[in-house]
């Protein structure tokens, strides 16, 4: 891909023109050298005790198959024929094993191993039901929309009902203002998208690890957009949308309550470099003043 940074940015000033001119531009080439298929896939609905030995042991018994197929011969067959006997005693103890396993688990929880008992006589609950998509994410949608919401109603209720006496400070201490970002380099943000996991979200016009791979030629326009998002104190609009998918916190909770699934939101890998600027900057800060909690370990390297 020949893509230089001069000729995203040329001509065109703001934070939020920056990054919409790099996702327009790259989603633009990605979409001419890569062309976007489609294809059908049969639905599929992996069984939970189906480990990476099983799976292993499938393909190697395809190919015992083939060779049997191909050639005709009694030995091939006999060969196929008690990698068959292996594999389904190996699925048994695999069942047996992942049951035990869960029930052994929630052995003190008799809703769970309700659920868990369920799912041995009627193994179709292990599948999910077949709800219409649109409705299954609407009532996703709605259900976290209003968990934020209720958080932050409950956050400001505290806050107006006497709470600001956690905030208030002793007027004999110095109190040390953060008015400003450092400048950053390009072999900061080098370091930086090394250090950075390859994940890619439905919203980046490219691939993480296709812009990993040339990480020196992307330099310049990533110090250029940090500099600009920090400088005029915006966050694009753009770098903010985020694919969220519902998780199910534990397998052997019931997947028809939406409080048993956590939200896991997949963002922009352009948004993540801003973030980490700030991170380091905030960071350098409170070390350099000492504003740490002398409590505080979480989120704090080297601890």
């Amino acid at each position: 891909m020949v893509l230089s940074s001069d000729s995203l940015s040329s001509k065109v000033n703001g934070v939020v023109s920056l990054v919409d001119n790099y996702n327009s531009i790259v989603s633009t080439n990605i979409d001419l050298l890569a062309p976007l298929r489609t294809r059908q896939e049969r639905p599929s609905h992996r069984a939970p005790w189906f480990n990476s030995n099983l799976k292993r042991m499938k393909a190697s018994g395809r190919k015992l198959e083939r060779q049997w197929r191909i050639s005709g011969l009694i030995d091939d067959r006999l060969n196929f024929r008690l990698w068959l006997i292996k594999y389904q005693k190996t699925i048994r103890e695999a069942k047996s094993s992942f049951f035990a396993s869960i029930i052994a688990s929630e052995k003190n929880n008799t809703a769970a191993l309700f659920r868990v008992v369920n799912n041995l006589l009627s193994p179709s609950c292990l599948h999910p039901r077949d709800n219409s998509l649109s409705q299954s994410c609407n009532a996703f949608l709605t259900y976290f929309s209003d968990k934020v919401d209720l958080i932050r109603s409950d956050i400001i209720s505290n806050l107006s009902h006497g709470e600001d006496d956690l905030f208030r400070r002793d007027d004999s201490s110095s109190t040390v203002l953060w008015s400003s970002f450092s400048p950053i380099s390009e072999v900061q943000v080098v370091h930086m998208l090394r250090g950075l996991k390859a994940t890619t979200c439905e919203f980046d016009p490219c691939p993480s690890w296709l812009l990993k791979e040339g990480v020196e030629d992307w330099a310049p326009l990533f110090v250029r957009i940090v500099s600009a998002s920090l400088e005029e104190g915006v966050f694009p609009v753009a770098l903010k949308k985020a694919q969220v998918r519902p998780l199910l916190k534990r397998i052997s909770l019931d997947p028809d309550d939406l409080g048993n699934y956590r939200p896991i939101s997949n963002l922009p890998f352009l948004g993540k470099v801003i973030e980490k600027v700030v991170a380091g900057h905030l960071r350098e800060h409170l070390d350099n003043f000492n504003l740490y909690d002398r409590f505080q370990s979480g989120f704090r390297p080297g601890h």
